[in-house]
């Protein structure tokens, strides 16, 4: 992790993360369950069920090991799976961060994908295909062209999801709050 660097400072930093980013290696462990992820502005093919589950089991096996999440391939959805894995211990939150263009969106999707995949009955259910469902609809809401990101919301937003069944780990509803970031762009004053 990042916080591991000999010398933590602003260019040690830099460097690091370009780095990784030069190696299509956009995500990067800051420290224990800190990620950064720097947007790539391109399709990366790190994605989609097969990885999920590649790095679901590699977080899985760590958590059974009680190794630490950072010893895991940094990403998103190993996040989310570490999350899942912990809720029986506490209530868990993920804070996602970052200037207009950052990636924000695209990485709470991915982060919602894996953790309706890593609940008790997993996607496919009317619930967790509501949730994801849902996200995107309102994603399309509040938003406005800037001169970096042609879909920059407007709106902050937490998204709660309930868990339950009989394990505690099945999505039994959700509630999402948003918040006006930027009222004149919202309103067009």
């Amino acid at each position: 992790p990042l916080s591991a660097l000999p010398h933590l400072n602003p260019s040690s930093v830099l460097s690091s993360l370009s780095s990784r980013f030069s190696s299509s290696e956009i995500y990067t462990w800051v420290g224990p369950g800190i990620l950064a992820s720097v947007n790539p502005f391109t399709s990366l093919p790190i994605y989609g069920p097969s990885h999920l589950a590649s790095v679901s089991a590699q977080v899985s096996s760590l958590h059974s090991s009680s190794g630490q999440i950072s010893a895991a391939r940094p990403h998103a959805y190993a996040l989310a799976c570490h999350a899942v894995l912990r809720l029986p211990l506490r209530a868990q939150s993920l804070l996602v961060s970052g200037e207009s263009g950052s990636g924000k969106t695209y990485a709470v999707t991915c982060i919602l994908d894996a953790l309706c995949a890593k609940a008790a009955g997993g996607t496919g259910t009317n619930v967790t295909e509501r949730v994801l469902a849902v996200t995107k609809v309102l994603e399309s809401f509040g938003n406005a062209r800037t001169k970096r990101n042609d879909n920059s919301s407007r709106f902050g937003k937490l998204v709660s999801l309930d868990y339950g069944g009989e394990c505690g780990l099945a999505i039994t509803g959700s509630r999402v709050t948003t918040y006006l970031l930027e009222k004149a762009r919202a309103v067009g004053g």
